[in-house]
């Protein structure tokens, strides 16, 4: 059992702290939907999150194939060049075919000409 004086001062208590009380609630009910909101911006968050990564996925297998479209350009780069030294060393050889054609042909003409004065006296 409670004696009036306590009981009148849990009274005056309750009567001072029922607004405080009623404005943690309506506090913690305004807390409670911030939470919702936040969660739903935070699915929202993530939703777009997984967009950008899937587009950088695919950002990713573009450069990967446009790197190997690069590498496939210097093999045949490659392949280009090992052809022109091909020509070049051919060209060398033909250019040294050439002057033993000339040189023979020199010797040739010269010597028939030779032959032809010692055989004309």
């Amino acid at each position: 059992m409670k004696i009036p004086l306590q009981q009148e001062i849990l009274d005056v208590l309750k009567q001072r702290l029922l607004p405080d009380v009623a404005d943690i609630k309506a506090d913690i009910v305004q807390i409670k939907a911030d939470i919702v909101d936040l969660k739903a911006d935070n699915k929202v968050i993530h939703s777009r999150l997984d967009q950008m990564d899937k587009r950088f996925e695919q950002v990713d297998k573009r450069f990967e194939q446009v790197d190997k479209r690069f590498e496939q350009v210097d093999k045949r780069f490659e392949q280009v060049d090992k052809r022109f030294d091909q020509i070049d060393e051919q060209l060398r050889e033909l250019k040294n075919d050439l002057r033993e054609v000339r040189s023979y042909v020199f010797t040739t003409a010269v010597g028939e000409r030779t032959y032809a004065a010692v055989r004309d006296k």
